[in-house]
């Protein structure tokens, strides 16, 4: 995606902040990824924050497009490995359109896919 096609720019059409949303999550339902539908759903993103108020970058990186660079939108981005500390994890990530680097942080808030052992049985120290 280039840059021209991810600068901030007004909804053409009007909606309220609630259409926006429902907008949102059958977008993410569909998790589809060619240009024109992210273009698509990076302007909505744009027009629900125009219309709550105004994010900061780290903000919108996390709740809209961990995807892409926060500062450029390129979706042009690697990362370093992930690196596990007990609950927590991180990974150092690079922009290789505009150069920006950043850390994602993570942290264990689940598991599943289990095999030998059930997650529901009780729990024997």
């Amino acid at each position: 995606m280039t840059t021209a096609t991810t600068a901030k720019r007004a909804l053409p059409l009007k909606f309220d902040l609630g259409q926006i949303e429902e907008l949102l999550n059958a977008a993410r339902q569909c998790d589809l990824e060619n240009e024109d539908f992210t273009s698509a759903v990076t302007m909505l993103n744009d027009a629900r924050e125009q219309l709550s108020g105004t994010a900061t970058v780290a903000e919108y990186y996390l709740n809209h497009d961990p995807a892409s660079c926060p500062s450029c939108k390129s979706r042009n981005i690697n990362g370093d490995e992930v690196q596990i500390d007990n609950t927590t994890a991180f990974q150092e990530v690079f922009c290789m359109n505009c150069g920006a680097a950043w850390q994602d942080n993570y942290s264990l808030s689940s598991l599943s896919r289990a095999v030998g052992f059930s997650l529901d049985e009780p729990f024997a120290p």
